[in-house]
């Protein structure tokens, strides 16, 4: 029902997020490209996790698991960009990246929407696998390792600390407080989440007719 779709993306999405601030103040501890690599994995574990799903644990946990493995990549990508390029180009290649993203999110229901038809949704989600895999790959072979913090003992101690230092800053709170009205007045996961299942259950459309649109 409306309800299992809410919570199943929902809850994962609430730890994916949470996370995000964790993986922000790892990135001065771990390479950022281990970080990457790895999250291109896990990704690709637990789309092929939701894949294999037949019951409802299963399928919450398979996409727990992407959404929680998905976590690092904004905040650690946003910071390798931020060092490889200087004030004059920073600004661009943010915009870039983010745009990637972005045409990533109209052109993967396109394609999910013909799998689906095709080859049924278990399969889909079995090739979404591999371009994860793929980019996991390039990354290991081609992104330059970063140096950690020499102090590696107190950089964990101070951690916690370093996680929640920025909010200090007023200007930083006034630009969260802004990122969550612009993204609730937005509704993406309400419309995501809820328009397929009227499109389909209300109005019949077509698995086909509903990706598109």
């Amino acid at each position: 029902g409306y309800v299992d779709v809410g919570l199943m993306l929902t809850v994962p999405r609430v730890f994916g997020g949470l996370l995000q601030g964790l993986w922000g103040t790892l990135g001065k501890i771990v390479s950022g490209k281990y970080i990457l690599m790895l999250e291109q994995f896990g990704v690709a574990a637990g789309i092929a996790a939701t894949g294999s799903a037949h019951t409802y644990p299963e399928l919450m946990g398979g996409v727990t698991l992407s959404q929680v493995a998905a976590s690092p990549h904004h905040p650690i990508a946003s910071g390798m960009i931020s060092r490889w390029y200087d004030k004059g180009q920073r600004g661009s290649a943010l915009a870039f990246h983010f745009s990637g993203a972005n045409l990533a999110t109209v052109v993967s229901p396109l394609a999910a929407t013909f799998l689906f038809v095709r080859i049924g949704w278990h399969d889909a989600l079995y090739v979404f696998t591999i371009p994860a895999v793929l980019f996991g790959l390039v990354i290991a072979w081609k992104f330059p390792a970063q140096g950690r913090q020499r102090d590696t003992g107190r950089a964990q101690f101070r951690i916690g600390r370093a996680m929640f230092a920025p909010l200090k800053n007023r200007m930083l709170r006034r630009l969260i407080w802004t990122s969550g009205v612009t993204a609730g007045g937005k509704g993406l996961g309400i419309l995501q989440t809820f328009v397929p299942l009227f499109l389909a259950d209300s109005l019949h459309l077509s698995t086909v007719t509903t990706g598109i649109i």
